[in-house]
C-alpha cells in the first residue's frame, strides 16, 4: 500500500505539470538523440526552436547539445526561460558575455554570469556601465556583485577593492582572500567603508584559525590610521584570544569578563564562567543586558535570579531572570503584576496555578496570553479562547491544546475561525468519523473540506467517493482518490478514471484500477495520452497492448505499451526459470 500511495503522490506530480506528455516527448527524444538517432536530435531542435509552449521549449532546451542553436537560443529566444535555459548548457565565454551585458532579464544574466570563469570577462562585467548596452530600467546590482565574486585573481580584486569610483569595490574586499592585500586596505585606503571591510574580512578568517590574517590584523591594530578600525581589530583579537581559554584557566577568563570594554569580549568570557560568585557580581553590575544575561544562563543561584527579576533596568533580562525561577509564589507575582509583557510571558512558562494562568490568558499582551493558552487544563476555558481570543497564535494554541476535546467547540472553530490553520488545526482533532464526512461533503470552504478528506479518522467509502465524483475541486477529488486508493476502494474509482473531466483526477484514478477490461477501455478511448499511459502501464493483455503500440496515435502511448510488453516478457521468463 505503501508502494501505491508512492506512484499516486508521483502521479499528482506529473500530472500537474502542463503537457506533462510533451515533456516525456522530450526525455525520450533526448535519449535516442544520444543513442546517435540524428533524425530524433533535429526533432528535439524543432521543438526547441517553434513548440508553443514555452515550458516544453525551455525542457527541450536543457536537453540540447548543439552549440550554435544554444547560442542563437541564449540571445533571440522569446521567453526569458528559454533563453535561461540555453544560457546554462553554453560554454562560448564571448556569448555568455553578450547575454549577461545585453539581456534584459536578470535571471538570464545570472544564469549566464555562472557559465563564466575568464577573470578578465568577469572584470570587464563587473565594471560595465550596463545603461550603456541595456535599458536603464534593467540595469542589475546584483550581477555585477556576482561577477566581483566569481573572480579569483587576487590581483584584479586589489586593483577593484581600491578603485574609489568602483561602486563595488567592498565586493571585491570581501572576495580577497590574500591577507597582505587586505592589511594594506585596511591601514591606509581612502574610503573608510573599505577600511571598515577589510579588518572584517581578515577577522573572519582570523576566527577560522588562519595565521597570517590574525597577523595582518595585529598590524592592523597597532598601525591602521582609522582609530574605529584599530579597536574593531584589537576587539577582534582579544576574541580569539578567549575563544582559546578553557575553564581551567579562570583567571584570565575573569579579567576579560570583569575588564574588556568589549561587550562581545565580556560575553564571550563569561560564556565559560563556572564561579557563581563572579557571574553574580556580573548579572548585577555589568552595563550590557546581553552580558548579564549571559551570565544568569550560567547560574542556579535561586536568590540572585529574584533579586535581577526586580531590579535590573532590562526588561529582557528580567524576563531571563524569571524564567529561571522555580518559586511559583514569586512566580504567581510576576505573572500577574510584573510592568512588562515580556517578564510576565516569562513567569507563564513554569507556572502551575489554573487560577493563576486563567487570569493570564486575558492578558492584555497577546504573547502572554498565548504561553498561557498551552498551559490551561480547564476545557470550559480553553473553548473560549478557542473561539473568541483575537489573536491568531492564541487560537490556534489553544486549539492544539490537549486538553481541548469538545467536538462542539471544534466544530464551531472550524465553521467560524477566520485563518486556515486555525480550522485545520480544528478539524485534526475531530474523532467522531460522521462529523468529518459531514465537514468532507457540505463545507463551503476549501481548506475545511481538504483537512477533512486528508483526516486519517475519514475512513468511509461512500463519502470519499462522494468527494471525488462531486467536490468542485481537482485537489480534493484527487486526495479523495488517495484515500480511496488506501482503502482498496477500486469499485469506487470506476466511475471517475473513465468519466471525470479532470485528467489529472483520471490519471489517479486509473493508476489505482486493476480492472483489466475498464482498462483496455481507458487505453484506447481516453482522450488524454496521460491517462492513456496510465492505463498501458497497469495493462496484462499482450495481445491489446501490441495493438496500442502500433496504433496509438501518440509516440509516448506506442512506448508505453513496448515497455509493458517487454516488462511482461521479462517476468514471464523469471517465472519460468
Amino acid at each position: 500500500m505503501r508502494t501505491l500511495t508512492f506512484v499516486l503522490v508521483g502521479s499528482v506530480l506529473l500530472a500537474s505539470t502542463p503537457s506533462a506528455a510533451s515533456i516525456e516527448k522530450v526525455v525520450e527524444l533526448s535519449r535516442l538523440c544520444d543513442a546517435g538517432r540524428r533524425l530524433f536530435c533535429r526533432e528535439l531542435a524543432i521543438i526547441a526552436r517553434e513548440e508553443r509552449d514555452w515550458q516544453i521549449r525551455a525542457a527541450a532546451v536543457r536537453l540540447l547539445s548543439d552549440g550554435a542553436l544554444l547560442a542563437h537560443l541564449a540571445r533571440h529566444a522569446p521567453h526569458p526561460y528559454v533563453r535561461g535555459a540555453a544560457a546554462r548548457r553554453l560554454d562560448d565565454s564571448a556569448v555568455l558575455t553578450q547575454v549577461v551585458l545585453r539581456d534584459d532579464d536578470e535571471d538570464v544574466r545570472l544564469a549566464a554570469l555562472w557559465r563564466i570563469s575568464d577573470d578578465a570577462l568577469l572584470t570587464r562585467i563587473a565594471r560595465s556601465e550596463s545603461r550603456l548596452e541595456r535599458p536603464k530600467e534593467t540595469e542589475s546590482y546584483e550581477v555585477r556583485q556576482d561577477g566581483v565574486q566569481r573572480i579569483s585573481d587576487a590581483s584584479t580584486l586589489f586593483d577593484l577593492a581600491r578603485d574609489a569610483s568602483f561602486p563595488l569595490h567592498l565586493d571585491a574586499v570581501w572576495s580577497l582572500d590574500a591577507p597582505e592585500m587586505l592589511g594594506d586596505i585596511a591601514k591606509g585606503h581612502d574610503r573608510s567603508f573599505a577600511r571598515e571591510r577589510a579588518p572584517e574580512k581578515l577577522a573572519e578568517e582570523c576566527s577560522k584559525g588562519e595565521d597570517g590574517a590574525c597577523r595582518e590584523l595585529e598590524v592592523v591594530a597597532m598601525d591602521g590610521e582609522d582609530p574605529e578600525v584599530r579597536r574593531a581589530a584589537a576587539e577582534t583579537l582579544r576574541l580569539r584570544a578567549v575563544s582559546k581559554l578553557s575553564a581551567s584557566e579562570p583567571e584570565a577568563l575573569i579579567d576579560y569578563a570583569l575588564g574588556d570594554p568589549a561587550d562581545s569580549v565580556r560575553r564571550a568570557a563569561v560564556s565559560k564562567l563556572t564561579d557563581e560568585a563572579i557571574l553574580a557580581r556580573i548579572a548585577r553590575r555589568d552595563p550590557s543586558p546581553e552580558v548579564r544575561v549571559a551570565a544568569l544562563d550560567r547560574m542556579t543561584d535561586q536568590e540572585v535570579f529574584a533579586e535581577i527579576a526586580v531590579s535590573d533596568t532590562d526588561a529582557e533580562t528580567r524576563a531571563m531572570a524569571v524564567l529561571q525561577l522555580t518559586d511559583e509564589s514569586l512566580l504567581k507575582d510576576f505573572a500577574l503584576h510584573a510592568d512588562s509583557a515580556a517578564v510576565r510571558t516569562a513567569a507563564c512558562v513554569h507556572l502551575r496555578d489554573q487560577a493563576v494562568l486563567e487570569i493570564a490568558a486575558r492578558d492584555p499582551d497577546a504573547m502572554v496570553r498565548s504561553t498561557a493558552a498551552q498551559k490551561l487544563s480547564d476545557p470550559a476555558r480553553l473553548g473560549e479562547v478557542a473561539l473568541s481570543d483575537p489573536d491568531m497564535l492564541t487560537r490556534l494554541l489553544a486549539v492544539l491544546n490537549p486538553n481541548l476535546i469538545s467536538p462542539s467547540v471544534l466544530l464551531e472553530v472550524a465553521a467560524t475561525d477566520s485563518d486556515g490553520d486555525v480550522k485545520a488545526a480544528a478539524i485534526a482533532k475531530l474523532t467522531a468519523p460522521p462529523l468529518l464526512a459531514d465537514l468532507a461533503r457540505h463545507s463551503k470552504e476549501r481548506i475545511v473540506r481538504y483537512a477533512a478528506v486528508t483526516h486519517p479518522g475519514l475512513v468511509d467509502r461512500r463519502t470519499l467517493t462522494a468527494v471525488a465524483a462531486k467536490d468542485p475541486e481537482p485537489l480534493i477529488r484527487a486526495e479523495a482518490i488517495v484515500r480511496l486508493a488506501a482503502l482498496s476502494g477500486e469499485t469506487a474509482l470506476r466511475f471517475l478514471a473513465r468519466y471525470d473531466v479532470s485528467d489529472l483526477v483520471r490519471q489517479l484514478a486509473t493508476v489505482a484500477l486493476s480492472d483489466q477490461v475498464l482498462l483496455s477501455r481507458i487505453a484506447t478511448t481516453d482522450d488524454h495520452a496521460g491517462v492513456r499511459i496510465k492505463a498501458v502501464r497497469n495493462l496484462l493483455d499482450e495481445d491489446q497492448l501490441r495493438r496500442i503500440s502500433r496504433g496509438d496515435d501518440d509516440y509516448f502511448v506506442r512506448s508505453a505499451a513496448q515497455s509493458q510488453l517487454s516488462w511482461l516478457a521479462h517476468k514471464r521468463g523469471e517465472s519460468g526459470r
